[in-house]
């Protein structure tokens, strides 16, 4: 049995949700493979520049994927960047949520992707269905030639 787990990091609460992610990975060991996800809010610009040491300082402690929210950021490519190069540094898998409306921004994440494929996931994309069948084919095709794992949810 495997489970993924995604942590806030950074902000007010530091590493705080990390550590309790770790901790009960250590509990659950044998029982099931917990793997810990680091979610920064920000990490582009100045605001950016405490969740990317923070993103960095997750992963020395443990954490064995990165991963958030590039939509939330003011430069959401720029995010998406940040993410794959600490994934490329340390050998983490890569967890991003994105609703995937934007083919372009897809498009984008399967080139840059590069080397850390298949180890990254993108979801829950539900707007994907909002586009025209044509692009949205576009995007998955993108995707899947990148290796890039697309987790969808029931409900999108």
């Amino acid at each position: 049995l495997a489970r993924r787990t995604r942590a806030r990091v950074g902000d007010v609460a530091g590493l705080r949700a990390l550590r309790a992610v770790l901790r009960a990975r250590r509990a659950l060991h044998g029982l099931t493979d917990l793997t810990a996800v680091a979610v920064p809010r920000l990490l582009t610009g100045a605001a950016g520049a405490d969740g990317l040491a923070m993103l960095r300082e997750a992963v020395g402690m443990g954490a064995t994927a990165v991963g958030g929210c590039p939509d939330l950021d003011p430069d959401p490519a720029g995010y998406t960047e940040a993410v794959l190069e600490v994934a490329a540094e340390h050998g983490c898998a890569v967890d991003l949520h994105t609703d995937g409306s934007d083919p372009v921004r897809l498009s984008r994440l399967a080139s840059v992707a590069g080397g850390l494929r298949p180890r990254v996931a993108v979801g829950p994309c539900d707007g994907l269905a909002r586009l025209p069948r044509e692009t949205a084919a576009r995007a998955a095709e993108s995707l899947a030639a990148a290796g890039i794992t697309v987790v969808c949810l029931p409900q999108g």
